[in-house]
């Protein structure tokens, strides 16, 4: 069996081959959330050296099918699948893609994305960022959006020294930008769980039960319990559900939430794209609710989109959020 290295070596000749003469294959190495640097091959034309005109094909995953048995060849051309497909997305792409040369250009599709800080301390290095918690907030490019999501990039230290602007400007513009072009979005867990199951998400009542704008509370009176709150625990995210976690952190939505759920509520992290949260007097404590955290972590939550095994709390009266248990580590929303 190959070594890891000497797989990559091979499995360029092979790609060279599989997609022709005129492209040249190349490893590059990538720095990901969570996931420290990852190889990946990239195709582009031999007269071009502008490498961010290839799509990404991770190794790793190649990798393990080739210890699962794979041949190189079928797995070079499940790579050629990989780069065609990928290539077809990011012409789609480019077309919506602004002048990542021009800040002007740029500033109003900024946002930013929560990861955990000790996880990402390389990454950080390289990226602008603010500590917030034990999380970091770390700005992104929103390229294009679709009906069913979202495409973008994650701005570089680079990129914003390119554009001559401050490393907190660009955070303040990601931070003023987010609750707008994502704005937050709160469901019920029992409208999500019809929804994963297909069942209808209709109140009785005919009513739909996810929550949109949750500053305005007239719009859900279907759902609402006798005493006037929304029982049972939420989800957050935003309205495409890309590094919605982020959304906890938008100016009033935590307190929104809170008060429809008429008390504090802890805050657990499922993973970078949602939060879920939980009316703090459905359960004695934060203890057992780190533990599902750490073991859906470790079990179900892809390694880049993990944020951290930490849960929050939210003190609706005094409108911050906390470390569950370490009541110095608090920032006010």
């Amino acid at each position: 069996m190959l070594s890891y290295e000497r797989f990559k070596e091979e499995l360029v000749g092979y790609m060279e081959q599989e997609i022709g003469g005129s492209y040249r294959v190349g490893i590059r190495s990538i720095r990901k959330a969570n996931a420290g640097v990852r190889d990946a091959m990239a195709v582009f034309g031999k007269e071009n050296t502008r490498d961010s005109i290839s799509p990404n094909i991770y190794l790793e995953p190649l990798y393990h099918e080739y210890k699962e048995g794979a041949g190189m060849q079928e797995i070079a051309e499940t790579a050629a699948a990989m780069y065609y497909k990928g290539m077809e997305s990011a012409q789609d792409a480019m077309e919506s893609m602004p002048d990542i040369s021009s800040y002007e250009s740029c500033r109003g599709r900024l946002y930013f994305r929560l990861v955990g800080t000790e996880r990402n301390r390389h990454l950080l290095g390289e990226v602008p960022h603010r500590e917030v918690l034990d999380l970091s907030l770390i700005p992104y490019l929103l390229v294009k959006e679709t009906g069913e999501g979202a495409s973008s990039i994650m701005v570089s230290s680079s990129m914003a020294g390119c554009w001559g602007i401050p490393a907190e400007d660009v955070m303040e513009q990601a931070c003023a930008n987010a609750p707008k072009i994502l704005p937050v979005a709160v469901s019920t867990m029992q409208s999500v769980l019809k929804q994963v199951l297909g069942e209808s998400t209709d109140s009785p009542d005919g009513r739909q039960e996810t929550i949109g704008n949750i500053g305005e509370p007239e719009e859900f009176s279907g759902i609402f319990s006798d005493t006037g709150r929304i029982p049972g625990i939420f989800i957050m995210t935003n309205r495409k559900g890309l590094n919605g976690f982020a959304a906890v952190l938008y100016p009033g939505a935590l307190k929104d939430a809170a008060d429809m759920a008429g008390e504090d509520l802890y805050v657990m992290p499922s993973s970078v794209h949602e939060a879920v949260l939980v009316p703090a007097g459905s359960f004695a404590g934060a203890s057992r609710l780190a533990g599902i955290v750490r073991e859906v972590n470790a079990s179900c939550v892809a390694e880049e989109e993990i944020v951290s095994d930490s849960v929050y709390f939210y003190d609706r009266k005094e409108q911050k959020l906390c470390m569950a248990g370490e009541e110095g580590l608090c920032v006010r929303l």
